[in-house]
């Protein structure tokens, strides 16, 4: 089964922030405030183009059905 593509959708955008937090032996631990809607934590190898960073910011979309 394909994946079906949802024309009738639309999308508000949501950010969640993850702030470094922690270097771990092989990976760096990046965590988003508890509180906030989204609350968590990430580990990025420490080879990766991402731990140079001092945040990593994630956008995705919020879908809200639309009636035709």
């Amino acid at each position: 089964m394909g994946k079906k593509k949802l024309s009738n959708m639309k999308g508000t955008n949501m950010t969640v922030t993850f702030a470094k937090d922690k270097e771990t032996k092989n990976t760096i631990r990046f965590t988003s405030p508890i509180g906030n809607d989204i609350s968590g934590s990430i580990y990025v190898q420490k080879d990766s183009d991402l731990a140079k960073e001092t945040e990593i910011v994630l956008e995705f979309a919020e879908k809200a059905e639309v009636s035709d």
